[in-house]
C-alpha cells in the first residue's frame, strides 16, 4: 500500500492517512509513504493521477483485476469512522 502525503494536506486527510497506516500495521499489510513537496495543488494532483495510473497498469501486467478491492473499501470505512486500534485488529475483510 502506498500512502500519498503532501505538505498541503489539511487536518482531515492527515487523520485519515494515520488511520490507514494504523490499519495496515494492525493487519500486517506492507506500506510506504510517498511525500510530495509540491508548492501548488496541481502538482499534488499530478502525483495522485500518476500513482493511480501506474498502479492500474501494474495490476494488469501482473494479471490482477484493478477493480475495487475489499481492503480499500475497508480503509474507506476506517477513514469515515476513525476506528480504534481494538476494532482495527478484529474487523474488516483485509
Amino acid at each position: 500500500m502506498l500512502l500519498l502525503r503532501s505538505d498541503r494536506d489539511n487536518p482531515r486527510p492527515q487523520a485519515a492517512l494515520r488511520d490507514h497506516a494504523r490499519a495496515a500495521i494492525a493487519r500486517g499489510i506492507p506500506h510506504k509513504t510517498l511525500r510530495s513537496r509540491a508548492e501548488h495543488a496541481v502538482e499534488v494532483l499530478q502525483m495522485v493521477y500518476f500513482t493511480d495510473y501506474v498502479s492500474f497498469y501494474v495490476a494488469l501486467l501482473n494479471g490482477a483485476d484493478p477493480s475495487p478491492v475489499k481492503s480499500i473499501a475497508y480503509l474507506r470505512i476506517v477513514s469515515r469512522k476513525g476506528l480504534s486500534d481494538e476494532r482495527l485488529r478484529g474487523r474488516g475483510p483485509c
